[in-house]
Parts: C-alpha cells; sequence; structure tokens
C-alpha cells in the first residue's frame, strides 16, 4: 500500500438474497483492519448493482436496501476502531 492510497473492500453481496446485518459487516471491516491501516480503508458493495441493469429477476429495492447496513455497519467498526486507538 502506497502513502495516501486508499483500499476499499467490498462487504456487501447485493445479489446475494440474504440479508447483511450492520453488526455482520462491523465484523466485516474490524477484520480487515487488522490488515491494511484505517486511514486507508474503505468499504464499498459488491459492484453487483450491474446486473440490475439487465436482470429483472429481482427489484432494484433489494441492493439499495442493502447500502443501509454497510453504512451502520462501517459506523460501528468507526466506533470500535475509535476506542481501541483512544485507549492506548
Amino acid at each position: 500500500m502506497r502513502p495516501g492510497q486508499m483500499i476499499f473492500i467490498d462487504v456487501t453481496d447485493v445479489i446475494n438474497p440474504h440479508w447483511e446485518l450492520a453488526e455482520e459487516l462491523r465484523d466485516r471491516v474490524l477484520e480487515a483492519a487488522e490488515f491494511i491501516p484505517c486511514d486507508g480503508l474503505g468499504t464499498t458493495d459488491d459492484g453487483g448493482f450491474s446486473p440490475f441493469c439487465d436482470d429483472q429477476s429481482d427489484t432494484r429495492d433489494t441492493p439499495f436496501a442493502k447500502i443501509k447496513p454497510r453504512v451502520e455497519g462501517t459506523k460501528l467498526a468507526e466506533a470500535v476502531l475509535l476506542s481501541r486507538t483512544a485507549s492506548r
């Protein structure tokens, strides 16, 4: 990783019908933070939005609704990581 570089990890699977909980996504971020410096770590969806342009097997509501837990899970992970930093 170069200085100033960001690494975004895919924490949600927008095509999978399983709805990830914010706590599951938090745990994925915390695991990644063991290997990636926090100031260079970001989260994203798996890029699976594009099939919804062609595939009508599911509504667009599913992938967009999965964004909310990703944001919430990332915030939960941030709180844990900040508390770890503060306690050092």
